[in-house]
């Protein structure tokens, strides 16, 4: 991962950080402040997801100003959570605005799935469901393990 920061650190601006070595597929993570929330997007591995939670004090300390930070450690914030399965940007996008984050101006929209395309989503969704639920308890007994607070 060290390999990946030192070749995009001069392209970004902000903070930037290795996660904490828990176990969970290596990915890269970027969290975002929209004001009254904040999305975290987990970009690879089996749980690749986009996790949204309100930005308060508690959420603001631990994925800003705690150290060791790790993927298990996200999953433990619970709250909302939407997959990066088939098509997944055409429905996330509707899911980000429902939730008071819209798009920037001039943003295209996305076209309407076929039903060819919604029915091989909706079979890669329920595998991937499968999946996060066991990651989410693999996370939740890390954490308690690691005495951190659950929600």
């Amino acid at each position: 991962m060290q390999a990946v920061i030192n070749a995009i650190r001069h392209h970004l601006r902000g903070n930037i950080s290795n996660l904490q070595d828990d176990g969970s597929d290596t990915t890269e993570v970027c969290i975002f402040d929209f004001g009254d929330s904040l999305v975290v997007e987990l970009f690879r591995g089996k749980g690749s997801e986009t996790r949204l939670f309100p930005n308060n004090h508690r959420n603001q300390q631990i994925l800003f100003g705690e150290t060791g930070l790790s993927v298990k450690r996200i999953r433990c914030l619970g709250d909302y959570r939407h997959d990066h399965v088939y098509i997944w940007q055409y429905f996330c996008r509707k899911w980000l605005q429902d939730n008071g984050i819209d798009t920037n101006p001039g943003t295209k929209p996305y076209n309407t799935p076929t039903s060819y395309k919604l029915r091989d989503r909706n079979q890669k969704l329920q595998k991937w469901n499968n999946e996060i639920e066991r990651l989410e308890l693999e996370a939740r007994d890390y954490c308690k393990k690691k005495g951190f607070e659950l929600p």
